[in-house]
């Protein structure tokens, strides 16, 4: 059986030198592939400013004097300019203005100011044309031109090494990668079994030559890519997912509902729900690109659930004297300067459920240097 290696060197005591040995990977990918080049042209933050009411938008145009060209930019949706981005910081004056909102209220908030401080509560139809909205907006968002070097990268190194790729990402960039033939979007979804349109946990993009392989058997160890929060659209008939994607604090628990029913489909004891609950329970799990803080509650809450699952099945071994290798789940996070660890709760609840954290420099994450394939 082939070995993959993850072979990481940081300069910190606390993090000592580490080889990690694994033998099905799988790569879980969110937003921060877009920062290692530098502009970040789908952050949530300026999703999320989009989003917000008026009113509020104002006010951040009105105190963001520094920035202020820059940030009417944003709420016009414009491309900021060469100039721009070498004199500022871009996703730090995102984040800086949209400090003290949460991501998941964003909704609530336009839909608040929208009906003058009344939240219905007995239809999502509201939510649902604001969330047809964010579509909107990640489709303009959306890079018209070529796929960025990373997502090259990432997608050269799972098809030909046939690793599943899970993301949070809700846009199709992934999928504009040659393998695919070349940025094109309209690579259609398929599904294992009945279409799920609720949640699309059994959709998935694939090449062309894997569309007629990938079956509930091998969902595993072939490539392709699983959008664990939903997706924006489908490429082959553009038509809209926008109640899939994942953006209040409603649909990441009602997203954390329809997992605890997917982990407990078991075979022999082993989790077979033919989504990508799988890949995520069942393979070595290497995550990048995503802060795992607690607003992602669906993420954070699988990855207890797989701990302990993990632990289930090593005992189960040892009852039948068989042997069973726990999957390891590695952590990749940026390195930012000046700092070397993560706040101490985080780190203390991740690696009490096994999680492996490595801090690695944004500009190397993606160059996958760090990954090793020997047989």
């Amino acid at each position: 059986m082939k070995k993959y290696t993850v072979e990481v060197t940081i300069p910190k005591k606390i993090y000592p030198n580490e080889t990690f040995e694994l033998s099905q990977p799988a790569f879980l990918v969110g937003n921060g592939i877009y920062y290692y080049s530098g502009h970040a042209i789908l952050p949530w933050s300026k999703l999320a400013l989009l989003l917000l009411p008026k009113e509020i938008q104002d006010k951040i145009k009105e105190y963001n004097t520094a920035n202020k060209d820059f940030i009417k930019k944003v709420f016009r949706n414009e491309e900021p300019t060469i100039h721009e981005l070498l004199t500022i910081n871009e996703n730090s004056v995102l984040q800086e203005s949209l400090e003290g909102i949460s991501i998941t209220e964003v909704l609530d908030l336009a839909l608040l100011f929208r009906n003058k401080g009344r939240l219905n509560k007995f239809t999502d139809q509201p939510f649902l044309n604001l969330k047809k909205k964010a579509v909107e907006i990640l489709q303009e968002m959306e890079e018209t031109k070529n796929a960025y070097e990373q997502h090259e990268n990432m997608i050269d190194l799972a098809n030909k090494n046939n690793f599943p790729i899970l993301t949070t990402n809700l846009e199709r960039n992934l999928i504009r990668a040659q393998v695919f033939g070349g940025h094109n979007i309209n690579t259609p979804i398929s599904f294992i079994g009945e279409k799920d349109e609720k949640f699309l946990m059994n959709g998935y993009f694939t090449t062309e030559e894997n569309r007629n392989q990938i079956n509930a058997d091998n969902i595993c160890s072939k490539f392709a890519i699983w959008h664990t929060h939903g997706l924006i659209k489908d490429g082959n008939n553009e038509k809209s997912f926008a109640k899939t994607i994942c953006l209040r604090d409603e649909d990441y628990k009602d997203r954390i509902s329809e997992l605890k029913k997917n982990i407990e489909k078991k075979e022999n004891g082993v989790i077979r729900s033919n989504t990508w609950v799988d890949i995520f329970m069942n393979n070595d799990l290497v995550i990048m690109g995503l802060n795992l803080d607690p607003a992602e509650k669906d993420i954070r809450w699988l990855l207890i659930q797989r701990h302990f699952y993990q632990q289930e099945l090593a005992e189960k071994a040892r009852e039948n004297h068989s042997e069973f290798k726990e999957k390891q789940t590695i952590f990749i996070y940026r390195k930012e300067a000046g700092k070397s660890e993560m706040p101490l709760g985080k780190r203390a609840l991740f690696e009490s459920i096994g999680i492996q954290c490595v801090p690695i420099e944004t500009d190397e994450i993606y160059k996958f240097e760090w990954f090793h394939g020997n047989n």
